[in-house]
């Protein structure tokens, strides 16, 4: 099926189906908010992008081509911080960047789906923290 929202096939469940050339991209940031949890996730999504895509790590979090944001709902205000990191990536997005993949799991990104999607409509990814080990197979 289709997306109601965005008119991208559908995963199983509320996932999108990117529509990310993984062939265009070199290299990777990932920017983890919160638990110890998410550390641990973000050291193996790490790995996945590394070992399972051929991503480098990037040399500065505005040059990488695909950027991961790990959440977590239980700091303070965790939706606003993510809305206030994504928005420049977006806006580049917006301006033609073609080469750059937003990518956003964890808490925040299982409570806040569709409605980060609406906010956000160049966000490529949205999984919960149960789909993390689905990166690949979703890129």
């Amino acid at each position: 099926g289709k997306n109601s929202l965005l008119g991208r096939r559908k995963l199983k469940g509320h996932g999108v189906v990117p529509e990310v050339d993984v062939g265009g991209l070199t290299s990777y940031s990932i920017q983890t908010a919160g638990c110890q949890m998410n550390v641990a996730d973000s050291e193996r999504l790490a790995g996945v992008l590394q070992n399972e895509l051929n991503l480098k790590p990037a040399d500065n979090n505005r040059n990488a081509d695909l950027v991961l944001f790990n959440t977590c709902s239980i700091r303070d205000h965790a939706e606003q911080k993510l809305y206030d990191a994504i928005g420049p990536y977006a806006q580049q997005k917006r301006k033609g960047r073609k080469n750059l993949a937003l990518v956003v799991t964890g808490c925040v990104a299982q409570q806040e789906g569709q409605s980060l999607l609406r906010r956000f409509p160049e966000i490529d990814v949205v999984l919960g923290p149960q789909y993390v080990t689905f990166l690949k197979n979703v890129l």
